[in-house]
Order: structure tokens, then C-alpha cells, then sequence
């Protein structure tokens, strides 16, 4: 069993992925799983996904209201692990006044 989990929603976010995932893997914690949550039918997220994704870790597809909130509520009451995190993907977002 994992002893830590961590959620990362992916709403149409493929470019963002990747470093979200590399991130995570980056962190000096053993028994670590990744579940990545696409709220959308995005197929770049999904390939992605199967591309980064290895051993226990998880991608799991819903469908219904997007929302990253909705993402995490979906996983977090079926993991057991000691710890679970959820990991936000922010785009910056620049205003020209």
C-alpha cells in the first residue's frame, strides 16, 4: 500500500502536466502515488497520462461538472494511504490595463 497519495485534476491541462507530474515525482518521499484526474474527454490528457503515469499510480476519467474540487472530492473518501495532497496546476494569469 501507498503511504502517501497525491491528486492532480486536469482539466484540458496538457501543457501543464508533465511538470505538475515531474514535480511530484521530485520529492524525496518513498511509497509516493500519483492519480491524475481529467474532467473532461481530452485525448491529449490522456495520452499524457499513459506516457507518465508507472506502478501503482492512477488516471481515472469523469464526466460531469468541471471542477477541480469535484476531481479531488471524486478520489479522496477511496484512498487509504497515511496522507493524501491535491496539487494544483495554475496557469498564470496575466491582465493588460
Amino acid at each position: 500500500m501507498n503511504s502517501y497519495s497525491v491528486i492532480i485534476a486536469a482539466h484540458h491541462r496538457a501543457h501543464l502536466l508533465e511538470r505538475a507530474v515531474r514535480s511530484v515525482r521530485n520529492q524525496a518521499v518513498p511509497g509516493l502515488q500519483i492519480i491524475i484526474v481529467s474532467d473532461a474527454d481530452a485525448p491529449a490528457v490522456r495520452q499524457l497520462a499513459r506516457t507518465l503515469l508507472t506502478g501503482d499510480d492512477l488516471y481515472i476519467e469523469r464526466f460531469g461538472e468541471p471542477g477541480p474540487a469535484l476531481s479531488r472530492n471524486l478520489v479522496s473518501p477511496r484512498r487509504n494511504p497515511a496522507l493524501f495532497c491535491f496539487w494544483m496546476m495554475m496557469t498564470p494569469c496575466l491582465k493588460t490595463i
